[in-house]
């Protein structure tokens, strides 16, 4: 079994008001202006909890938390192995045992609590010296119709048109090796270095990632189950399931394509268009498509919905993306079996 989560947000609601142990952890308050989102917090072994006392009407505990980070102590890569459903239960239910009164608790089983947010992760390994042209690149990419957003080293693509933690959807793209390097050295697990010191005597020649993260949001994730009422812990933690997500974001974002230069892609709209101004309105395309700042509604407005498709299909058909690398081709992002 592979599971490609890394956070999960999952809660449970309570009718009896559970005890908070402080024996293990200090629990804290926290004050809102809305009275139903008052409650207390604590983060301990690596799991952020919340305890809401009333709102809308019941008790509700919040769990946050990323699996590889629990279970191996990193988030690097993907979980492989037995039974990590159970693994993870299993840890979770010890952590809450100490947090909480376990008698003032009523029964209570991860599988069944309700999953409020879901990222899901992949790695695309490329060559360190390409790093520049891929992001430049994925820059480029757009979700729906909208265009990403960079902070720092990371591009974030929506669900809506501005950054926001309500997004349903969020896509978030970045060089992990670089990510590692500019985290200051007290804040790296000890773990964490031996990996990549392990992992750089076992490679002659060494490779870097590009991290694609894809965040659900509740509302997404029911969509996903059929509109469910809800989606539980055990829903998400089927293998298949994640796998069948990620490669549809991966598709709907083409990124199984292969991105080629823009010298390349002019030969290739010289093969593939044979009429001159076809190919020139082909070549036009391309250039927007490519031009930071400009946005799908912008293309839209020179370029007829019959004129964008034939482009797209024609390019598609090829294996080729309308997006393009400034001087190196890039390979495709491989889908998960």
């Amino acid at each position: 079994m592979k599971c490609y989560i890394d956070t999960m947000v999952a809660y449970v609601e309570v009718t009896t008001t559970p005890v908070l142990n402080n024996n293990h952890a200090h629990w804290k308050f926290s004050k809102r202006k809305n009275k139903v989102d008052n409650h207390f917090f604590v983060r301990y072994r690596k799991v952020t909890c919340r305890y809401y006392p009333n709102r809308y009407g019941a008790g509700q505990i919040w769990l946050t938390f990323s699996i590889p980070k629990l279970l191996r102590g990193n988030n690097l890569y993907p979980i492989t192995g037995h039974n990590i459903d159970n693994a993870l239960y299993t840890l979770v239910n010890d952590i809450l045992s100490e947090i909480f009164d376990i008698t003032t608790l009523p029964p209570y089983d991860l599988s069944v609590w309700q999953v409020s947010r879901l990222d899901l992760f992949i790695l695309h390994r490329i060559q360190p010296k390409l790093r520049k042209w891929y992001l430049e690149a994925y820059e480029n990419l757009s979700l729906g119709a909208y265009v990403p957003c960079k902070y720092k080293n990371t591009f974030y693509l929506n669900s809506i048109l501005k950054k926001h933690k309500g997004a349903g959807t969020v896509v978030r793209i970045y060089p992990k090796l670089q990510e590692i390097h500019e985290t200051s050295a007290e804040q790296i697990p000890v773990d964490v270095n031996k990996d990549f010191e392990y992992y750089m005597m076992l490679n002659d020649e060494l490779h870097d990632y590009i991290r694609l993260e894809f965040q659900f949001r509740r509302q997404t994730l029911r969509y996903f189950f059929h509109n469910a009422k809800s989606v539980t812990v055990a829903d998400v933690m089927q293998e298949q399931f994640q796998v069948e997500r990620i490669n549809r974001m991966i598709v709907r974002l083409g990124l199984h394509r292969k991105i080629i230069s823009r010298q390349n892609m002019k030969t290739q709209l010289d093969k593939i268009f044979v009429k001159k101004p076809t190919r020139q309105r082909a070549g036009q395309y391309i250039t927007l498509v490519n031009t930071r700042g400009v946005y799908p509604q912008t293309i839209k407005q020179h370029f007829a919905e019959g004129q964008i498709k034939y482009i797209r299909d024609k390019l598609h058909g090829c294996g080729l993306h309308t997006v393009v690398s400034e001087f190196e081709d890039l390979e495709p992002v491989q889908l998960l079996k």
